[in-house]
């Protein structure tokens, strides 16, 4: 075997170690059992050499057992002493990383455009709303799938507790059931995220969603099974907050100056991948927005009553 300083760099062998071994000692245990059929049907081709961009990715050994990604081309030769066989290799660990870190940079720019065209375009859906209960159920809708698999919206009434007035999912055939979830609307006294958003008013993400979690957020078995059924991996709980005034209904919040009207809970189920932290950051400024818009909503609903009692 031939080892130059390349490979003796690469692989952290000197060519003395190398020379008489099997070509297998710099080949992953997992792969050493197919590589001599692979060797022996490039020589069964007639080929006498096969292009680096043929091969599918593979990986080498070091010294040190550590593993690395390479890509390699194979040429043969018959000469009056026998064939022999050449092999060229490329480390390809910095152009794989490099890769993968622009493959995330075009994820996070996706899901910064997908996020901010859905801000725009609840804030237009909620400033022109007549029935703030409807427009959060089409808020709801629109939710679903560009921002999650379902979607839920409650609302604080009178006599303080929360009814849920909005519900959508991305599997026609689940909307029923997330449908009879309004029968079960939040607790804000509930020692769970969905009760920690109300009372707070400070947004929450919780990922993964395990069983023990579907149990702490479940009003009793009926409610448990249907959220088995829809198997949320992870859930956003944006609390809807505004400044507190004389006609505010909902919970008032330790700093006597607000107070949180609803919430907007947005779910990933298998379908997608689980939200994150910067999802949360931008679930915070959804339930901002669709607060503020509510609320000028309200005082323009307020505006026009006034000005028809005048007259």
């Amino acid at each position: 075997m031939l080892f130059n300083a390349a490979a003796e760099s690469l692989f952290g062998y000197a060519a003395d170690e190398v020379r008489g071994a099997p070509l297998t000692l710099l080949i992953p245990e997992r792969f050493r059992g197919a590589h001599g059929g692979h060797v022996e049907g490039f020589g069964a081709t007639g080929q006498t050499s096969r292009s680096m961009r043929a091969l599918t990715q593979l990986a080498a050994r070091r010294k040190d057992g550590s593993e690395f990604a390479i890509e390699a081309a194979i040429s043969h030769v018959r000469t009056h002493a026998g064939r022999f066989f050449t092999v060229v290799l490329r480390d390809i660990t910095a152009r794989l990383e490099a890769e993968a870190a622009l493959r995330a940079s075009e994820a996070r720019l996706a899901d910064e455009l997908r996020w901010s065209r859905f801000l725009a375009e609840a804030s237009g859906l909620l400033a022109s709303a007549t029935d703030p209960a409807a427009a959060l159920q089409r808020l709801a809708e629109r939710a679903v799938p560009t921002l999650a698999d379902y979607a839920l919206v409650d609302v604080a009434e009178p006599d303080g507790r929360f009814r849920r007035v909005g519900t959508a999912h991305a599997d026609a055939a689940l909307d029923p059931l997330l449908g009879a979830q309004r029968a079960f609307p939040p607790d804000p006294a509930a020692a769970n995220a969905l009760g920690e958003a109300l009372r707070t008013g400070v947004p929450q993400l919780v990922a993964p969603v395990t069983d023990e979690v579907l149990v702490g957020l479940s009003r009793g078995a009926e409610h448990l099974a249907r959220m088995r059924t829809l198997a949320p991996t992870s859930v956003l709980f944006a609390p809807l907050v505004v400044a507190r005034h004389d006609d505010a209904i909902g919970v008032p919040l330790a700093d006597g100056a607000h107070v949180v009207i609803g919430a907007l809970s947005l779910a990933t189920t298998g379908a997608r991948a689980p939200y994150d932290a910067a999802d949360l950051e931008r679930a915070a400024e959804l339930g901002r927005r669709v607060s503020a818009v509510l609320e000028r909503a309200r005082l323009h609903r307020e505006a026009v009553a006034a000005r028809e009692q005048a007259e």
